[in-house]
């Protein structure tokens, strides 16, 4: 069973732009009507991230989990890519 109805949930075909656009964030937000601010989000890749931050959601970079199954070269290039990682705003 699905944590969420049919109806709110969003696909990559009911937005106009993908990730790392945030429309797919911003539309999932507007379906549960809840402003994206108080959302949380989830993601592995760095444009979901980077998607989830543009919609201004809390945003959990679930790679960086112990129990995540990443092989050591993922998790080795993750650790790269957050150093490169422009996009996110400076508290």
């Amino acid at each position: 069973r699905d944590l969420v109805p049919d109806e709110q949930m969003v696909f990559a075909t009911d937005v106009p732009k993908g990730k790392p656009d945030p429309a797919i964030y911003l539309e999932a937000a507007r379906r549960l009507g809840v402003d994206p601010r108080f959302c949380r989000a989830y993601e592995d890749g760095e444009s979901g991230l980077q998607s989830a931050v543009s919609a201004g959601m809390e945003t959990v970079d679930v790679t960086f989990l112990p129990d995540y199954p990443a092989p050591e070269a993922l998790r080795k290039a993750k650790e790269e890519q957050k150093g490169e990682r422009k996009w996110i705003p400076c508290s």
